[in-house]
């Protein structure tokens, strides 16, 4: 084929590719609009459209015009040689499953009538985020005024633990009800057991309408089990600086597991749109929501203009995953420019998430659904920044920085206003207790024993919370280089139990310590356990509660494959 033959099949194919484009622009606009830019998405449609198709097409142009341009019908086979490539790759796409994408959960009819008043749950969980960067929690240095505000109108609980530093399985406790040994997922990309009982199956069977908006790898309902009872579960994660929409294309479809066109995140702005969509959607019935931000996690890097709040210029050192998992491995201090320039880039991601709730919130009150929602924020877990000896991660630390987490609860019909918790309500408790205000009777309950305590204090009986115990473990140690999971693995985990002023942590079978967080809340002065009455009545609790949950049957239910590791690796939480 000669030098013109070349350009003129190239120019035709990018005039096609353009006309392909728009055309899938209107299709995908028609059916799932969102409230990002139409012009945008249809700019970066037609432009993959015609880049991939005049490129592409001119592969099997070329061939056919090399072996069969001395034929009498050579050239007249050439274009539809070109067109077929073409409608090869369309066919590809449309058969082709969208793994990261909203999803319709089909299940029964809602067993119960909803009540005519019944309100709107709204449940935003801030993945690593630690409760001591909000200004309620005493931070007079980094802006969350949203959150401020917030918890004016409602309450917040001083210490809420989690019970374990790892996305998957602290979401799992949030939104069943149990902790980690009981509902199963005990560590990153494991999923709950089948039997478990979610929130969003007890709000979905009392006539809500349920949706989930998730922007990260380790809650998509492939490898959390979290999707159960949801009608929409929107996890369609995608790179920053491309329109959503194109992962539908016909063209990308088939390389969405694969490489950069699989991200293991997505950014908080990419998050709200899909959620003011389907509320605009669902105005006419009460709904459940859940949004996750992902955003505080390493690596930080909070966009326009979180990224100058703090900083006030450009980052200086780079960000990387493997840096750190190597600086908590060895011990090695990072440089302390590094940092500073982190944690300030850290409460950057905190201010940004601030932003996108208040987006939310004010989407409420110009849909005048404010007053008749009821509001929770919280967090999968915290962050160690330079604390410890252990720096910008989570997941093998059991100290407060890991595990305390804000809680703000606002419902202005049900709970008092203004009102801060004293004491400490693991996130077990929160299930239990966003039942029993929404007046929602799920036939079995699962922490009863916490409930009315929780309950009582939102309420406005009284402001401290006593009498609960938290057990928290650790999430890393099972993935090794054979990523086989094992019961071995599991019982080398660090535990802990928290009793509002008092910690003991198991770090192995023979050393333990404890902790008075009244006379020493930074946890630097570690006590021996049999030294005091209290520390060792807790060391006993919790050598008990070992016993009982890492036994047979506790092994996670099924081995990661390749791609959920790649995923897990590209977080940072293995090697």
């Amino acid at each position: 084929m000669n030098k013109i033959k070349w350009k003129y099949y190239w120019m035709g194919g990018f005039l096609l590719g353009c006309l392909r484009g728009l055309f899938e622009a209107v299709r995908l606009n028609a059916h799932y609009p969102l409230n990002t830019s139409v012009a945008l998405f249809t700019f970066q449609t037609c432009l993959l459209y015609a880049l991939i198709t005049a490129s592409i097409g001119i592969i099997p142009a070329g061939v056919l015009y090399k072996f069969f341009s001395d034929k009498p019908y050579g050239k007249m086979i050439i274009p539809p040689g070109f067109l077929l490539a073409i409608a090869v790759i369309d066919i590809w796409g449309l058969n082709t499953d969208i793994p990261y994408t909203c999803r319709l959960t089909q299940g029964m009819p809602p067993r119960y009538s909803v009540a005519d008043n019944a309100p709107d749950i709204l449940i935003i969980t801030l993945d690593t985020f630690r409760a001591d960067y909000a200004g309620v929690y005493g931070n007079h240095f980094v802006r969350t005024p949203t959150l401020d505000r917030l918890a004016r109108n409602g309450v917040s609980v001083i210490d809420a633990i989690a019970p374990i530093p790892i996305t998957t399985s602290s979401h799992a406790t949030i939104f069943t009800g149990l902790d980690p040994p009981e509902h199963g997922s005990r560590f990153n990309a494991v999923p709950i057991k089948p039997d478990t009982q979610t929130m969003a199956e007890v709000f979905r069977d009392h006539g809500y309408a349920t949706g989930a908006f998730i922007s990260a790898f380790p809650v998509t309902h492939e490898v959390s089990g979290l999707a159960r009872g949801f009608d929409v579960y929107d996890q369609l994660l995608t790179p920053s600086r491309m329109h959503p929409l194109i992962y539908r294309t016909t063209l990308v479809r088939g390389l969405t597991a694969y490489g950069p066109f699989r991200p293991a995140a997505r950014k908080w702005f990419r998050v709200i749109p899909p959620v003011m969509r389907w509320w605009s959607m669902t105005s006419h019935s009460p709904r459940f929501s859940w949004v996750h931000m992902f955003d505080p996690h390493f690596p930080y890097k909070p966009g326009f203009p979180f990224d100058r709040m703090y900083l006030y210029s450009d980052p200086v050192f780079d960000q990387c995953v493997f840096d750190i998992a190597e600086i908590n491995r060895t011990g090695t201090k990072p440089p302390q420019d590094k940092v500073n320039e982190y944690i300030k880039l850290y409460a950057g991601e905190v201010s940004a998430v601030d932003h996108a709730i208040e987006t939310l919130i004010r989407f409420l009150l110009n849909e005048n659904r404010f007053r008749n929602t009821f509001v929770i924020v919280t967090a999968d877990h915290g962050e160690s920044l330079d604390e410890h000896g252990y720096y910008f991660s989570h997941g093998g630390n059991l100290k407060d920085p890991s595990l305390r987490v804000p809680m703000i609860a606002v419902y202005p019909d049900k709970i008092e206003q203004n009102r801060i918790i004293a004491g400490q309500m693991p996130l077990a408790s929160l299930a239990d207790t966003v039942y029993k205000l929404a007046d929602i009777s799920p036939e079995s309950l699962a922490r009863q024993d916490i409930l009315d305590n929780v309950y009582t204090s939102w309420t406005g009986a009284h402001n401290y919370l006593d009498n609960e115990y938290a057990f928290s473990e650790t999430g890393t140690g099972v993935y090794t280089e054979a990523h086989v999971p094992s019961l071995d693995r599991i019982r080398r985990k660090q535990r802990s139990i928290r009793f509002n002023d008092h910690k003991v942590i198991f770090y192995d079978e023979t050393t333990q310590a404890g902790f008075n967080l009244k006379d020493d809340p930074a946890e630097q002065k570690p006590l021996i356990v049999h030294s005091d009455d209290t520390l060792m009545y807790m060391g006993q609790t919790l050598a008990d509660y070992i016993v009982t949950f890492d036994s047979d049957g506790t092994i996670p239910p099924e081995i990661p494959d390749e791609s959920v590791l790649k995923q897990l690796q590209l977080l940072g939480y293995i090697d």
